[in-house]
C-alpha cells in the first residue's frame, strides 16, 4: 500500500 497512512493498516510503520 502507500506509505502514508495505509501502510499502518497492513503494518504499525508509518504512522505507528
Amino acid at each position: 500500500t502507500f506509505p502514508l497512512d495505509l501502510a499502518a493498516i497492513e503494518a504499525p510503520s508509518t504512522n505507528g
